[in-house]
């Protein structure tokens, strides 16, 4: 079975490694991405976002669950129809589990 940490990934959140995210349309945007498991090839993983206040994102689907937590501030959703959705600091986002 090995060790646990054989098993996870462990990523700190300071600056090192973090590298500016382009975002076609949207040029000059601060967001700044780590990459944690993430492939594009599959468009499945983990990355650690910095986004800027104000900062925009262009709208999007995913062809998967997104989760995301939110550290500081607050952060309204885009998405592919408009969805109005504020998430604000210390809430862990996840789909829905249904059975």
């Amino acid at each position: 079975m090995g060790k646990l940490a054989d098993h996870r990934t462990v990523a700190n959140f300071d600056k090192d490694g973090f590298e500016i995210l382009e975002m076609p349309g949207l040029p000059g945007e601060q967001v700044w991405w780590k990459n944690v498991s993430f492939e594009e090839a599959t468009g499945q993983g983990s990355y650690l976002l910095i986004m800027a206040p104000g900062t925009r994102c262009n709208p999007h689907r995913h062809n998967g669950p997104e989760e995301f937590y939110i550290i500081e501030g607050d952060l309204e959703k885009c998405s592919d129809p408009p969805e109005s959705e504020t998430n604000s600091p210390a809430r862990y986002m996840c789909p829905s589990q249904s059975s």
